[in-house]
């Protein structure tokens, strides 16, 4: 249903992984523009994003999924807002 920030999402995406998770918590803002989000609480919905998932195109979603998590989690982007926030609060 949540999670503390959604870093297994953001690994999801950085392994090549389609997503399909809950529209609740953190995990939209993990997700991205390609991964599908649901109301964890409705199994219809939540079968209906898992069809979602599977008709997309594996490789056009995949790749939209990377970068996304390149350009907002990885090491050096997260490195460089933790020193941006040190020097703001320094």
């Amino acid at each position: 249903w949540f999670e503390g920030f959604g870093l297994p999402v953001a690994e999801a995406l950085l392994s090549e992984v389609p997503v399909l998770t809950s529209n609740r918590s953190s995990l939209p803002e993990a997700a991205g523009p390609a991964s599908v989000l649901v109301d964890p609480h409705n199994l219809e919905e939540l079968a209906d994003g898992l069809t979602k998932v599977l008709a997309k195109d594996r490789d056009s979603t995949v790749a939209i999924g990377k970068e996304y998590a390149i350009q907002h989690f990885s090491p050096q982007v997260t490195t460089q807002q933790m020193m941006d926030l040190y020097l703001r609060l320094a």
